[in-house]
C-alpha cells in the first residue's frame, strides 16, 4: 500500500478493501478495554481480539493502517495509549525500512501520531527505529493533552 496518490498513512488506510473490517477490529478492541467484564467480553470476541493483537507482528500495511484510523476516529487517551503500547509498539519492534519511513513520515505531520509514539517503550523498537522517531518525541509524553485527530 505503500505506493499510492494519496497524501497521508490515513487517507491510504479509509481507502483499503479491508477498511471496515479494520473498523470493527478496532470497535472490538475499545469495547474490550473498557468491558466491565473484560474476560466474558474476550471470550466472545477472542477470534476477533486475537487478530487485533497479532496485527503488529503480522501484517504491517494492516497494523499501521489500524493504527490511523484508530487515532483518527478515537479521542479515548487510555485506549490510544493501549494501541500505542499495543499494535503500534509491535509494529516497530523490527519494522522493514518501508515501514519505518511511512510511519517517520506520518508523525512528521500527525501530532497525534506522535503522542501515540510517546507512548512507545523505546527499548520496545528496534535500535534504527528509535534513532529516527527519538527525534520527533523530544520532550513529549504520553501524559501530554491529547493532540487533535488527523485528518484526510
Amino acid at each position: 500500500m505503500s505506493q499510492s496518490n494519496f497524501t497521508s498513512e490515513l487517507g491510504q488506510a479509509m481507502q483499503r478493501p479491508d477498511r471496515l473490517e479494520l473498523e470493527q477490529l478496532a470497535h472490538l478492541y475499545f469495547e474490550w478495554c473498557f468491558a466491565e467484564e473484560p474476560q466474558q467480553y474476550y471470550d466472545t470476541h477472542s477470534v476477533h481480539l486475537d487478530a487485533w493483537m497479532d496485527l503488529g507482528s503480522s501484517d504491517p500495511d494492516r497494523a499501521l493502517a489500524t493504527v490511523m484510523m484508530a487515532a483518527a476516529q478515537y479521542s479515548e487517551p487510555s485506549f490510544l495509549g493501549m494501541v500505542a503500547a499495543g499494535i503500534l509498539e509491535d509494529l516497530l519492534r523490527d519494522p522493514s525500512l518501508d515501514v519505518l519511513d511511512r510511519v517517520v513520515n506520518e508523525a512528521r505531520k500527525t501530532a497525534r501520531l506522535r503522542w501515540m509514539l510517546a507512548g512507545v517503550y523505546s527499548h520496545a523498537m528496534a535500535s534504527g527505529a528509535w534513532e529516527r522517531i527519538e527525534p520527533l518525541i523530544v520532550g513529549m509524553t504520553s501524559d501530554d493533552p491529547l493532540p487533535p485527530p488527523p485528518s484526510l
